[in-house]
């Protein structure tokens, strides 16, 4: 079977063909400039792209995914600069883009040229050229100085800054609004003029700058600053930990977690940490959950039982939907995904360094192993799901099971929501006492809701 076409027709088919393709090529590769600044807009750096590590911490942004590379947004963001000079995306964000640009590649002079160009519309290039510029120490007393070394190397172009330890650490404005400066292309820092007091030392850094590295706690900290007495501190980032089993895509089966890693250097003590995992319906992270345990364990072995960490004693985890399932599931739990890692520390509790990553969390490179779920009951899906009316109607069609009775009592001592919804005291002290034996985290729930009746 054939389909004849006149040669009229051919050309006609042939001429639109072209006006397409010649339409794609201006759309994708000769932009308009309104084009050209959405497509830097989705994929250009910022100072948030950097990972906030304090002696309590850290903190990021989540990675953007780059459309683009480096190279090619530093083209098209000269392009903006020198052929759409006018263009309002230009007038306000384009110097102060190529600020960012040049510093990530690691070009500091013409990131210091750019924001200095970006300063007189920007306050955020005003800040960074504070930061860049050398101190001028004419009338500045030093406060405090010293080096970033990663692995043993100068870690340069980092944020180095100052916050009190009085500040609320639940929330953080960012470094920009604390005392701060980069370390020179040495790793040496100089901070200038701080007022009196005593402060956590904090630097933020490019994440590729921390790949295996882990920031090793020192005596020093916290800093404490007098205005005629300069302190010095070095900030130093080691190698990992290196963790040996279980490794990533393990599903375990038994009723026993063994977590084994290799010595450290130095190590008198490893504390545990497993992380909770929770996926959306298609499969992506949609949140976690992190459970340190209290254990010292000085050999590289440490090994716990299923219910033991079910049951294990520690707080209730909230979010802005309500409980975490690990709240009523426990740190494990049948058919869940999960993370540990393990922390070494010195003779004095000092932590040396721990086989978690800033670099793995912040580029989503968690070792993930999982427990059969053979033995998650309905409800448990329910509860991962937050669908606690299905969840409680499922757990009360089993309530021969103890850990369906476990389940609803302690949903109804937590609730199901942030302010209250779904408590009910008696109902939870009801389930609670028909359970053969209470856990340790359901021990400390009993004891929370009798503390709460009138009279106590």
């Amino acid at each position: 079977m054939y389909i004849k076409v006149k040669v009229g027709t051919l050309v006609i088919l042939a001429a639109l063909a072209a006006l397409c393709a010649g339409i794609v090529y201006a759309t994708w590769d000769n932009p308009t400039p309104d084009r050209l600044a959405s497509l830097i807009i989705e994929s250009s750096p910022n100072h948030g792209d950097r990972i906030d590590v304090t002696p309590r911490g850290y903190s990021y942004s989540h990675p953007r995914a780059n459309k683009r590379s480096d190279e090619q947004l530093l083209v098209d963001t000269l392009t903006m600069v020198e052929q759409y000079p006018d263009h309002r995306w230009t007038k306000t964000q384009g110097a102060y883009t190529l600020g960012h640009l040049y510093l990530k590649m690691g070009q500091r002079e013409q990131a210091l040229h750019w924001f200095k160009q970006a300063a007189g519309v920007n306050e955020e290039a005003v800040r960074w050229v504070e930061m860049m510029e050398p101190a001028e120490t004419s009338h500045e007393q030093l406060s405090l100085s010293g080096r970033v070394l990663l692995d043993g190397k100068p870690g340069s172009n980092v944020i180095v800054y100052l916050r009190s330890v009085d500040t609320d650490h639940w929330y953080s404005p960012g470094y920009l609004h604390y005392p701060a400066v980069m370390t020179d292309r040495d790793g040496e820092y100089r901070i200038y003029g701080a007022s009196p007091g005593r402060y956590e030392v904090g630097v933020a850094v490019l994440p590729e700058q921390l790949e295996g590295l882990v920031r090793t706690e020192s005596p020093e900290e916290p800093v404490s600053l007098a205005g005629d007495s300069p302190q010095t501190l070095d900030v130093r980032f080691v190698p990992k930990l290196q963790t040996i089993s279980p490794g990533d895509g393990t599903q375990i089966d038994d009723e026993q977690l063994r977590f084994v890693w290799e010595p450290y250097p130095g190590a008198a003590s490893y504390r545990l940490n497993i992380q909770s995992i929770q996926r959306d319906e298609q499969g992506r992270l949609s949140g976690t959950t992190t459970h340190g345990l209290e254990e010292s364990w000085t050999g590289t072995e440490a090994v716990y039982t299923v219910d033991e960490l079910r049951g294990y004693p520690e707080g209730i985890f909230s979010d802005m939907e309500g409980p975490k399932p690990s709240s009523i599931l426990g740190i494990v739990y049948p058919g869940g995904l999960f993370s540990w890692s393990v922390d070494a520390y010195d003779e004095q509790g000092l932590k040396l360094s721990s086989s978690s990553t800033y670099y793995a969390v912040y580029a989503g490179r968690l070792p993930i192993f999982s427990l059969s779920d053979r033995d998650q009951l309905a409800g448990d899906r329910y509860v991962l799901a937050r669908d606690w009316e299905r969840a409680i109607e499922a757990y009360r069609q089993e309530e021969d099971r103890q850990d369906a009775i476990r389940a609803l009592g302690r949903i109804y001592a937590i609730g199901t929501g942030n302010s209250g919804e779904g408590k009910d005291p008696q109902l939870a002290l009801d389930y609670f006492g028909r359970l053969t034996e209470l856990s340790p985290y359901d021990e400390g729930l009993v004891d929370m809701l009798r503390s709460e009746e009138p009279g106590e």
